[in-house]
């Protein structure tokens, strides 16, 4: 298979990925940037919406592997 050639390197072996490549390719040519940009900002927002918050004593949020 013949590699895409995007803002970002995408691998089709991944599911999330063949279907972001499959939305990129259904987008009209001069908007694709464009939609990938506004993909990337609204999974950020996610990822900041779901992690975890900071417990208050000042020390920020805690790893996986520092919980009690």
């Amino acid at each position: 298979m013949k590699a895409k050639r995007n803002i970002l390197f995408l691998d089709s072996r991944f599911p999330v990925e063949r279907e972001v490549c499959s939305i990129l390719e259904a987008a009209p040519k001069g908007e694709r940037a464009a939609l990938l940009r506004a993909m990337i900002l609204i999974g950020h927002s996610e990822l900041k919406e779901h992690s975890p918050k900071p417990n208050g004593t000042g020390e920020g949020v805690q790893n996986a592997d520092q919980a009690p």
